[in-house]
């Protein structure tokens, strides 16, 4: 189904790194596919935002409903309508049928029934993020997973709010920068392997952000975790590009794999 729309629009935005594949990809072992779509893009646009709503459940709509504004209601109707079409070409069960459990912290995964690929014992695994104008999808098979994606605000206290979450290591690495520029930067750069790696663990923020330290510089690490010392040995994190002005990382299980991640842009549903 997507296959046929992956032509139009983000196509004529330069600002979207990563490129649409000319076919849907296969998800192999030792893979890890990402996915960036623009928002913006959907909601001035509303055919496609009726076409993905119909995919959606009830419990989904009603939960698109109780945020404030329009466009924040459109963007959970579009992330949501997003994944369920790109999870449509994972799985091969439609996109309108498709049944998500959660965690008690709120992390979405597909009903037992639904969680394998056609002529597949593997279980699909994904997470998604969305951020001001953009989207982000991570997808694996038997493995856990977590993606974060955000918006760098040029305004934004970083370092009050880093003496709250970060660590003692990583808030002594923010302030030793020289430039506000690298601090927001390198703020970020925390911020969104923080998120990934709690939403990997399925926890929510009761996992304490100052448990565990993460890299703050282009290269994504999980340095260490408190008080299970090997557990940072369990993880491969990635730093991720898909648009200016973002930030974004994906960490997944390791074990003794070596990933190899590959990146798409989505583009428009509709034409």
């Amino acid at each position: 189904m997507i296959d046929s729309h992956l032509r139009k629009k983000q196509m004529m935005n330069p600002s979207l790194a990563w490129s649409p594949p000319a076919s849907f990809p296969r998800l192999t072992p030792g893979e890890v596919h990402l996915w960036c779509a623009s928002l913006a893009n959907y909601r001035q646009e509303p055919e496609t935002i009726q076409l993905l709503r119909q995919l959606l459940t009830t419990d989904e709509i009603e939960r698109a409903e109780r945020f404030y504004f329009e466009h924040h209601q459109v963007d959970f109707v579009v992330a949501r309508g997003l994944l369920r079409m790109l999870l449509e070409r994972y799985l091969g069960h439609p996109a309108g049928a498709l049944r998500f459990d959660y965690s008690s912290f709120g992390k979405p995964s597909l009903e037992p029934e639904f969680r394998q690929p056609p002529n597949s014992k593997s279980i699909l695994h994904f997470n998604l993020s969305h951020s001001a104008d953009y989207v982000l999808y991570a997808f694996v098979l038997d493995h856990e997973i977590g993606v974060d994606i955000e918006y760098v605000k040029r305004d934004f206290p970083c370092l009050q709010v880093a003496e709250n979450f970060f660590s003692a290591q990583e808030q002594t690495f923010l302030r030793s920068l020289a430039t506000p520029q690298e601090q927001y930067e390198a703020f970020f750069n925390c911020w969104t392997r923080k998120e990934a790696y709690i939403k990997a663990q399925g926890e929510g923020l009761s996992l304490p952000l100052s448990q565990f330290d993460v890299t703050l510089g282009e290269s994504a690490r999980l340095l260490a975790t408190r008080p299970n010392a090997g557990e940072a040995e369990r993880w491969q994190m990635q730093n991720l590009s898909p648009v200016a002005e973002y930030a974004a990382a994906v960490i997944v299980e390791s074990g003794t794999e070596c990933w190899s991640f590959r990146t798409f842009g989505l583009l428009d549903v509709g034409e």
